[in-house]
């Protein structure tokens, strides 16, 4: 996504966020400074960009010349998803709201009769399946943000919003999707649960809201050596403790691994450095092969972000850590801690 969508998408995002509103007009859009060097039609082939992949849409307005822009929760989803150093409102939200789903779904709550879920403004279609849905008002399912308060609401009390109900025995009320995108932030929200040591995981778990801390203060390279020093820790307790480092016996378990070379050796893994130890995790598939090509980053970048300490070592490689570096790596970091 390009800076100029991305912008666009800040631009809505902050709208709801501080003036509770899912919409705002082209017009304020072209009015904000990051964005006043656009020219309109540069303007139109972001928004036309972002339409397409159904992360907002846009209309001719009443107002002569100017148009109305709603975004939609999977815009709203990627916004929080590539600015990890903003607290994730809608994404917490989301969860709460499909976990309340699920738990309808495997009969964990029961509505009583009449009673729906009700919900403002800002469409979830893609996460429910709504032949199970009956819905009323609206013809979508829909998120109600109001003055920073509660924001997810069950019962009828706010008859002037849309409300849906759920109807039959044994269906499926969750997306694939949907599914996923739950599955996902339970393992977020469950970080670190493998760890064996407890002291570990309580570390673990503060150098981890260090990292938010960090990139919510633009410390974009003290964050990447947070990231890196995570990893580390996680792959060397789990070689540790999995059973993938010493046999029932006690004994050091050796693997062959080739190296950048190409070349074939024998190693004990509880012996070797990290950068090996991520060669036998990528060359032995050691979590499912879904998450490889993760893994392959991770032995190529991720575990080097731990000797950005050293300045000599940014100065002879001429790296630049910004923004744009963190925003491009974080989710791979987030996907692989959720594997431990």
């Amino acid at each position: 996504m390009s800076d100029f969508q991305d912008l666009i998408l800040k631009a809505i995002y902050e709208n709801i966020t501080e003036e509770l509103l899912y919409r705002i007009s082209l017009n304020e859009i072209k009015s904000r400074e990051e964005l006043k060097a656009l020219t309109l039609q540069e303007l139109f082939n972001s928004l036309e960009l972002l339409q397409d992949k159904k992360y907002l849409a846009y209309q001719e307005s009443i107002t002569e010349g100017d148009y109305l822009i709603k975004i939609n929760i999977k815009g709203i989803l990627k916004y929080e998803k590539d600015h990890p150093d903003i607290h994730p409102e809608f994404t917490i939200l989301t969860k709460k709201f499909l976990s309340t789903v699920k738990n309808i779904e495997d009969e964990k709550i029961t509505l009583e009769p009449g009673e729906g879920e009700q919900i403002g403004r800002i469409p979830v279609d893609d996460f429910l399946n709504y032949s199970n849905i009956k819905r009323q008002d609206f013809d979508k399912v829909n998120f109600i943000r109001h003055n920073g308060d509660e924001t997810f609401h069950r019962g009828i009390g706010w008859t002037n919003k849309g409300r849906f109900l759920f109807y039959g025995k044994n269906l499926i009320f969750l997306t694939p999707r949907g599914r996923e995108f739950l599955e996902f932030q339970n393992k977020l929200e469950n970080l670190f649960a493998n760890v064996s040591n407890n002291f570990g995981k309580q570390v673990l778990l503060e150098e981890y809201s260090d990292l938010h801390f960090l990139m919510r203060n633009g410390k974009w390279k003290d964050a990447l050596i947070k990231m890196g020093s995570i990893v580390e820790y996680l792959v060397e307790d789990h070689i540790e403790h999995s059973g993938l480092g010493i046999d029932n016996n006690g004994d050091l378990k050796e693997y062959e691994i080739s190296d950048f070379n190409g070349k074939k050796r024998k190693i004990k893994l509880m012996k070797v450095n990290i950068g090996q130890k991520l060669l036998f995790i990528v060359q032995h598939n050691v979590f499912d092969s879904k998450w490889a090509s993760d893994w392959t980053f991770v032995n190529n970048n991720i575990r080097e972000f731990r000797n950005y300490i050293h300045i000599s070592k940014l100065v002879s490689n001429n790296i630049i850590v910004d923004y744009a570096t963190v925003q491009s790596i974080y989710p791979i970091f987030e996907r692989i801690i959720t594997l431990f």
